[in-house]
């Protein structure tokens, strides 16, 4: 379970650090700091940058292909993705589309997320398929799978999924072994470097542009199988290989990740992501909402039930495998349990009644 106190105590350090402009990075002012210091700077510049992303919306296209390493040479094209991403502070909505290789629409979905529940809807293709919603207390991890939501520094793949600050400002302790902050100047400009190490032989190196106000440009993951990296079982790098300042933040608009194992070393898959749109505007309440059609399924993993949603608000119960308990709840016993919930006061989220009223799918 992450273990946000440790991120508050560490966060007394980086109160002190004010994020300097990148241009007057001072190396050897840098190189004096202590360890912990060092980490505590490179969050303070990584929240910074988190403020100014507070708010904003992106569009994304996805090519995804298999890829000869040695010459780039496809060996492999996946069908396209479309991704579009709305945020306004603690509230986001992801909308996917999915398609074949002949370019027809193969599944579409959204999901919304507030720091506490997560709606995701599914889009019925066909007339006689019924539109189904999940409702859950945690993001979905589709989110942190995205590689472009990594070096836009807004999501981390994990559970939960969280920001690249908050993940790197997670503590050393049982599975994280070690986080070591130094300055790569192996490329034309210096890049600051955050190296983690967790699980023993798992490394994550994250390098940082502080001339692009600390834009994470670069990302390695190498799951190693001994101490000096010489083997490894699998691997994943992203690279910001297009960038753009939009407003007062550098963004990256093209992003290329690759991801190999050991037993496919002369291949790997490969993901390019074109962002199509990015603006730093507030989204519109309808960007952020999700609409219910009438005859909805709706599987609400937080209170337990699942029902048929009618236009006119009434419930259809069906019974519900409770995994925590690998009990069947019955459609009579969660009938009960939300009419006795009317009158009760126990804590809920978002009570299944909230539930936006069914409008016509299309309108």
């Amino acid at each position: 379970m992450v273990k946000w106190k440790h991120i508050v105590i560490l966060g007394l350090l980086v109160a002190t650090y004010t994020p300097i402009n990148a241009a007057q990075l001072d190396e050897k002012m840098f190189e004096k700091l202590s360890p912990k210091e060092q980490v505590a700077f490179v969050l303070s510049c990584l929240q910074a940058r988190d403020q100014l992303l507070d708010s904003f919306s992106c569009k994304l296209t996805v090519k995804k292909r298999n890829v000869e390493i040695a010459t780039g040479r496809d060996e492999y094209d996946f069908p396209m993705e479309k991704y579009e991403l709305y945020r306004s502070g603690d509230t986001s909505l992801l909308h996917v589309w999915l398609f074949s290789k002949d370019g027809d629409l193969q599944t579409e979905w959204r999901q919304r997320w507030d720091g506490k529940e997560r709606r995701a809807i599914s889009v019925p293709l066909k007339k006689e398929e019924r539109p189904s919603l999940a409702i859950s207390d945690t993001e979905s991890s589709v989110v942190g799978g995205i590689g472009y939501n990594l070096l836009l520094g807004y999501r981390v793949g994990g559970d939960p999924a969280v920001s690249v600050s908050r993940w790197i400002g997670l503590p050393v302790e049982v599975n994280r072994n070690s986080i070591e902050v130094s300055i790569d100047h192996s490329g034309k400009d210096p890049l600051l470097l955050v190296h983690i190490r967790e699980f023993g032989y798992d490394h994550f190196r994250f390098w940082f542009d502080p001339t692009r106000d600390y834009l994470p440009v670069r990302f390695k993951m190498w799951n190693s199988t001994d101490k000096n990296e010489k083997s490894y079982v699998n691997w994943t790098t992203d690279e910001a290989v297009e960038v753009k300042k939009i407003g007062s933040v550098w963004i990256p608009m093209k992003v290329i990740r690759q991801s190999g194992q050991r037993d496919s070393s002369h291949d790997c898959t490969q993901w390019t992501y074109t962002v199509e749109q990015f603006t730093l505007d507030k989204p519109t309440p309808e960007k952020l909402d999700i609409t219910v059609p009438a005859d909805t399924t709706v599987n609400d993993t937080v209170h337990k039930e699942i029902y048929v949603l009618h236009g006119d608000g009434s419930k259809t119960f069906m019974n519900f495998y409770d995994p925590s308990t690998s009990k069947i709840v019955s459609a009579t016993q969660q009938a009960a349990a939300t009419q006795a919930s009317a009158t009760s006061t126990r804590p809920t989220v978002v009570p299944p009644a909230t539930l936006p009223a069914a409008k016509p799918a299309g309108k």
